[in-house]
């Protein structure tokens, strides 16, 4: 019985990197693209996929359709070429600047069945803080033109903790909820080294709200996109009914991914795989750009494991856990799991253990650190 895989293909080029991006990514590097698809090719074409049934398929970036599509074309084939596929979906993250209506329809065509879109902010005003190159309505024209054209599984990544109150965040939210989308995800915004945020904030040139009006942030986004048809199903991520993430709940749950591609991570046979971050390395010989990175023992597969499936609303059923680790979580932990339920941060309900709602997510960095 052929083995269930997930497929990431890292497409590190933008037209302007973002102050905030910690991604790797290159900037106005668009001249290497016949070259990058070439190695990507390589590299997929050397990966032996003959064991594998390929479930999703996503391109992430940078912005993966500065592509076009034959390069789409040809990536997709090698991929038809080294695996058995049976897509449930295929994802491919864009910016609202690239939605245009010939391209939608040829994405459409290739197979994509869902799109993210990076939209960031309805305020012009806080994309221009975020340095964004489209403003509010260039996103509203974008998920439009991707609904007109098929796409009825669109997700919008929306950033908050800069620039905003409650007031103006929650109108973005409602600005979101009349379009037709599908998924949010929701990210507060991080502050990573190596960015050119990194260096304002440094300098004291970056103003950025106090802890508990972002708590507050968080708290009232959850509140209401659950109350609007969203259910949250993972920390950041809100969806209707239906319409999860299957390629980003492979990440949560236990399941074997791989990555092609500058910098893309594969997670196989307990082993934690990496790309080369060097471009051009990547470039000049591909299939010999991946290190195995680590190699998970007992324990920390144990670790990490329960603290993904922490992530997920339902969280981490106790009999498959300990059928697939022979560990019973509630002695492995039983200390820590009993602070939590007593300080109300976890629930077990359903032989299910879980972060018990909105306010243990907003803490959840401070119970995973316990857990390590």
């Amino acid at each position: 019985m052929k083995k269930e895989l997930y497929v990431y293909i890292h497409i590190p080029f933008c037209y302007k990197k973002c102050p905030y991006c910690a991604f790797v990514s290159y900037e106005k590097h668009l001249n290497f693209l016949d070259n990058y698809v070439m190695a990507l090719i390589k590299q997929i074409r050397n990966f032996d996929g003959e064991d594998y049934t390929v479930k999703t398929i996503y391109f992430g970036g940078g912005t993966p359709t500065v592509l076009k599509v034959k390069h789409i074309e040809k990536i997709l084939k090698a991929l038809e070429d080294a695996f058995n596929l049976k897509i449930e979906e295929m994802t491919i993250e864009t910016i609202p600047n690239n939605v245009k209506s010939n391209y939608i329809k040829a994405l459409k065509s290739l197979g994509f069945n869902r799109l993210s879109i990076g939209v960031q902010s309805f305020r012009d005003e806080k994309l221009k803080t975020l340095g964004r190159i489209h403003n509010s309505k260039d996103s509203i024209q974008a998920i439009e033109t991707a609904f007109k054209y098929g796409f009825d599984n669109i997700s919008i990544d929306l950033i908050y903790g800069i620039g905003d109150s409650l007031s103006t965040f929650e109108g973005e939210l409602d600005f979101a909820l009349d379009l037709p989308i599908k998924h949010i995800s929701t990210y507060m915004l991080s502050i990573e080294e190596r960015t050119r945020f990194f260096e304002l904030l440094q300098n004291g040139k970056l103003n950025l709200p106090d802890d508990g009006l972002v708590s507050d942030l968080y708290l009232m986004l959850c509140e209401k996109l659950n109350k609007n048809g969203f259910e949250q199903y993972e920390i950041s991520n809100f969806a209707k009914s239906g319409f999860y993430s299957k390629h980003n709940l492979a990440y949560w749950t236990y399941k074997e991914y791989v990555g092609f591609g500058v910098s893309a991570a594969s997670f196989m046979d307990r082993k934690r795989l990496k790309v080369t971050d060097d471009l051009y390395k990547y470039i000049r010989n591909p299939t010999a750009s991946t290190c195995v990175e680590e190699i998970l023992n007992e324990e920390d597969l144990i670790k990490e494991m329960f603290i993904l499936g922490l992530r997920l609303k339902k969280g981490v059923d106790l009999y498959e856990f300990k059928r697939l680790f022979g560990v019973d979580l509630l002695t492995y932990y039983k200390e820590k799991i009993s602070k939590f339920l007593d300080l109300g941060f976890m629930k077990i309900e359903n032989n299910r253990i879980a972060l018990n709602g909105c306010k243990a997510f907003l803490v959840s960095n401070a119970i995973f650190s316990e857990l390590i």
